[in-house]
């Protein structure tokens, strides 16, 4: 028999990622100083700077199409204000009407906005990278978004290092500096620069002239960025990429393709990244994105997925499997996890459904029924890694069993002749929704 492989699709099942949880779709249409804009091209989370009445951390955002710096309610997406592209006043430097890099970078008091324009204002061929505060109680627009200063970003030709391409935009902060994306040796990389835009480092060897990098994330120690894979016959075309180490190295292992998470496998894509929370957040186009971070997954049979597949059962049956779940968290451990059966709303507000009666179905327990020397509990919720002793750490797992009975008959549902309603297999199939929290830390 041929030994089993996982596929790219079951190799990114076994490691952190995101997971789409909201998208703000059209946000052109909201009236006011953000719309029309269509071309969302940077995007940082603010910590510290809140909504004056939601009191919601700020969303900031760069559109090209406006040329305007636009500070959202994190949680809505409404608009709270906007300020027009960063400019230093000076004679002989045009207005930035592009955004090559937004982040945010936190102070002990506060947070300042870094916002990188593109190349060519004058005549020294160099972006300029601003830094911006909010002050949100200041009386006028312009003094609620001061300009504490601004900076050359060295990409001169004869320095050879940096050279900025608009179809390559990224920024992200990184260990209180910034990586940015950029070309080299006619190469797409992402390089290290310091608050003032200094390059202190590039990532020359991990990446190919096809690349087509786009978007930049530093989070949770792991860099992410999207690539174009076309000629890799397992992706064949865009995806998110995550490198699990700060020294950025395409090796297997040390490179991990995410596909199929949307907008990043997009060919039109074209926007960012940034931390949000724990989490991230991209924008693209005229659209916003939040995600999740997926830190387990369950293994059934040793096969890594979202969801828990039992297979068939035939009725007046039973079917019982070893689930184990996975810490595929980069750094945290997983704890108190509380695994509960979820609910079923049947169609037009019935009490009882097929669905619904199927629920009763399902037990869990985490005792091994193998054995004999222990008394087997079945429940409808089960509490896993709840002592020390049995945290789960990252690659670490626990195991759990579920058992499937399918009855003859139906407890609730009733025949036209009022006896209990025989199940069949027109009922099926069935899907039981689990709810599952836990501490990551």
């Amino acid at each position: 028999m041929p030994n089993r492989e996982y596929i790219l699709a079951g190799m990114s099942l076994h490691t952190e990622r995101p997971y789409l949880e909201k998208r703000f779709d059209d946000l052109s249409q909201i009236t006011g100083d953000f719309g029309p804009e269509t071309k969302l091209v940077g995007i940082a989370y603010d910590t510290r700077a809140r909504h004056p009445v939601t009191n919601n951390p700020i969303l900031w955002v760069a559109g090209d199409d406006n040329c305007q710096l636009t500070a959202l309610d994190s949680r809505t997406m409404q608009v709270i204000e906007s300020w027009p592209y960063p400019s230093p006043g000076i004679f002989g430097i045009n207005a930035a009407t592009k955004c090559f890099g937004l982040a945010v970078r936190n102070e002990p008091t506060t947070n300042i906005i870094a916002f990188l324009t593109e190349p060519g204002l004058d005549a020294t061929g160099c972006p300029l990278l601003f830094h911006l505060r909010y002050v949100p109680g200041a009386a006028t627009n312009s003094e609620r978004l001061q300009i504490l200063s601004w900076f050359y970003v060295n990409t001169t030709a004869a320095s050879n290092l940096i050279r900025l391409h608009e179809n390559h935009r990224g920024m992200t902060e990184y260990r209180g500096d910034f990586m940015i994306l950029g070309r080299r040796n006619n190469k797409n990389t992402v390089f290290y620069i310091d608050q003032i835009g200094m390059p202190l480092a590039s990532y020359d060897n991990a990446f190919q002239t096809t690349d087509d990098l786009r978007g930049l994330l530093h989070i949770h120690s792991r860099i992410y960025t999207t690539m174009d894979r076309t000629a890799d016959p397992q992706i064949g075309g865009r995806t998110l990429v995550k490198f699990i180490t700060d020294e950025i190295d395409r090796q297997q292992g040390q490179m991990i393709p995410l596909p199929s998470i949307e907008p990043f496998f997009l060919s039109t894509f074209f926007g960012d990244m940034t931390l949000y929370q724990d989490r991230m957040a991209a924008c693209d186009h005229h659209k916003i994105y939040l995600y999740k971070m997926i830190y387990f997954t369950f293994l059934v049979d040793e096969i890594p997925n979202d969801d828990i597949e039992m297979g068939s059962i035939l009725i007046g049956e039973s079917k019982i499997k070893e689930v184990k779940i996975k810490n595929i968290a980069d750094y945290y451990m997983l704890k108190d996890i509380v695994i509960t059966k979820g609910t079923v709303v049947c169609p037009g507000a019935a009490q009882h459904c097929p669905a619904s009666e199927a629920l009763s179905w399902v037990k869990m327990s985490t005792v091994d029924p193998t054995t004999d020397n222990s008394p087997l509990i079945w429940q409808d919720s089960i509490v896993l890694a709840n002592t020390p002793n049995l945290f789960i750490r990252p690659d670490g797992e626990l195991r759990f069993w579920v058992r499937i009975t399918v009855p003859v008959a139906y407890t609730n549902l009733e025949d036209a002749g009022g006896l209990a309603r025989l199940v069949t297999v027109d009922d099926g199939p069935f899907a039981i929704p689990l709810e599952i929290t836990a501490k990551v830390g």
